[in-house]
């Protein structure tokens, strides 16, 4: 005997409908059965709609959305104003009369429930929310939009926690410049470690590398990784054009290198001066340029399988780096610059004469003497010394240089 398929009673072999829930009977052959194109009883015009489905709608958790930047404020209640009594209104002594500064007139004021710690007054680090002092509720407007400000930081981060910067104790200053470790928010925000999705492993099933396993990390460092992440993929994608700017930096490194040494191996004491100062911090930025990307393919590549290759690029550029400055630096870079002065020298007390110095090249240091050769056209050289002195004013140098043949 057949049952009906919705309600599970039993039906009579002929029969086309439940008796118990009206369901239509499916035959077992349909195509034998005539359909006619209208309902011809009000029997076959019953609906029999399909048993609906039990969904599950889960209840929004206060403060912590599952939606990335999406937190919003939970309005919690209005209390009449401490300052004017709920009157909206100041009166003063003459009778006259102006609206309360607090409320702005309206006489009451909202209160909302702190995010940053979920309203229980206690912050990530288990002491007082400073966000709400601790009361788990924000008192007014101004400060409720102080808070999401502070917030926005986090943007597109999952936010589970939040306390004051132990750097600047929440004024986001440290001697009177942004801290560096909440960048001047005065807030740190915990998020989902942005490394491995806040799980806590990376793909190979290790502790993740930048989280520690932990699963949370600050906004501070979310955003450095996530810009790492940024320079490792724009490596793997195109690893000519990403290398690009790395080789510019290392020809640059160069070419600083050899200005500067070129003036402190005659004098140190130009250390201080323009003509070292500016090609000085050129080589610096080149130097540092190139450790700042070694560090971002390094951190960018912590929980990537290909992170061995990623990081030997990152620590080749800065070999390449430091070998150019020592080799165009000190090595070879001798004493170019009073080279071209002496030379200069020379070519001055030559005008009138059919003689022209073609270079001048000093290969020992002796005190304010060198020693050198000096080169002229057809193989002819002589030796000479060159005589330096100077006068250090601030970013400024004096000096008197004096070429003597050696010949005499």
């Amino acid at each position: 005997m057949p049952f009906c398929s919705n309600c599970g009673s039993p039906i009579s072999e002929n029969s086309r409908f439940c008796s118990k829930c009206g369901t239509p009977v499916l035959q077992e052959n349909p195509s034998t059965e005539a359909t006619p194109s209208q309902p011809t009883s009000l029997e076959q015009a019953v609906y029999a709609p399909e048993p609906e489905q039990a969904v599950y709608t889960p209840e929004p958790i206060a403060q912590e959305s599952s939606a990335k930047n999406q937190i919003t404020l939970q309005y919690r209640e209005s209390t009449p104003c401490p300052k004017c009594n709920g009157a909206g209104i100041k009166v003063f002594d003459n009778g006259n009369s102006e609206n309360c500064e607090v409320c702005a007139g309206v006489g009451n004021i909202k209160t909302f429930n702190c995010p940053d710690c979920n309203s229980t007054g206690t912050g990530f680090n288990q002491e007082p929310c400073m966000s709400c002092n601790g009361t788990g509720i924000l008192s007014n407007e101004k400060i409720a939009e102080e808070v999401l400000n502070k917030r926005s930081v986090a943007q597109d981060l999952n936010i589970r926690g939040a306390y004051a910067c132990p750097k600047c104790k929440g004024t986001g200053e440290k001697k009177k410049e942004e801290c560096e470790a909440c960048k001047g928010n005065g807030t740190i925000y915990m998020v989902d470690c942005v490394d491995c999705n806040g799980t806590g492993v990376r793909p190979d099933g290790q502790n993740c590398g930048s989280c520690n396993g932990t699963k949370l990390i600050t906004h501070v460092e979310a955003h450095s990784i996530i810009e790492a992440h940024g320079e490792c993929e724009s490596f793997k994608k195109n690893p000519a054009l990403s290398l690009l700017f790395p080789i510019i930096s290392i020809i640059v490194t160069a070419i600083a290198a050899h200005f500067t040494f070129n003036c402190l191996l005659v004098d140190f004491g130009m250390a201080t001066t323009w003509r070292v100062y500016v090609p000085g911090l050129i080589l610096l930025a080149s130097i540092y340029y190139a450790f700042n990307y070694c560090k971002s393919l390094f951190k960018g590549s912590r929980n990537d399988f290909n992170r061995d290759t990623i990081r030997l690029v990152g620590v080749a550029i800065v070999a390449a780096s430091l070998i150019t400055a020592i080799v165009a630096g000190p090595v070879t870079a001798g004493y170019g610059w009073l080279e071209s002065k002496a030379k200069e020298i020379i070519n001055k007390n030559l005008v009138g004469s059919f003689l022209t110095c073609t270079d001048v090249k000093l290969e020992k240091k002796d005190g304010s003497y060198f020693y050198g050769t000096a080169h002229f056209p057809g193989g002819v050289s002589e030796p000479i010394m060159v005589i330096y002195n100077s006068k250090h004013h601030g970013r400024s140098v004096s000096y008197e240089i004096e070429v003597r043949s050696l010949l005499n």
